[in-house]
């Protein structure tokens, strides 16, 4: 009797612990970000990250931040990951001024904070940003 309990307490934690690896999320980047972005001229704004990951591990982001209360969805044209190292290049247009964002930052927990450098077809901008995830699985 103690053995088939303890033959099925076993089995039952190694259940739950390959249910739980095969569920959570491979990459720690994977999730929704919330925060915000601060220029060095004193502008800032709200900030999001959705960040998903694809069967063949590949990860993809969805960006969009906020400039005078104006809503901008960025198309992101590259997302590099090495280690806790994050890179993302995104392309906005705001106000019939396009430009393109490099945001470099580090994965601390459940906090990517850095910089970023503004490249538009006026004079470029720097500043810092976070984002905290909010939702682990988008």
């Amino acid at each position: 009797m103690t053995k088939k309990l303890f033959s099925s307490l076993a089995l039952i934690v190694c259940l739950s612990a390959c249910a739980s690896f095969c569920l959570s999320p491979k990459s720690p980047f994977v999730g929704i970000f919330n925060g915000r972005w601060e220029s060095a001229g004193a502008a800032g704004g709200n900030l999001r990250f959705t960040i998903t990951e694809a069967e063949d591990k590949k990860l993809s982001a969805v960006s969009s931040f906020t400039f005078n209360d104006t809503d901008v969805h960025a198309k992101t044209e590259s997302l590099v990951i090495d280690g806790d190292k994050f890179t993302i290049i995104l392309d906005w247009e705001i106000q019939s001024t396009s430009g393109t964002t490099k945001l470099t930052g580090t994965l601390v927990g459940d906090q990517i904070k850095g910089t970023y450098i503004n490249n538009p077809s006026e004079e470029p901008a720097t500043g810092t940003w976070s984002v905290t995830r909010v939702i682990t699985k988008p």
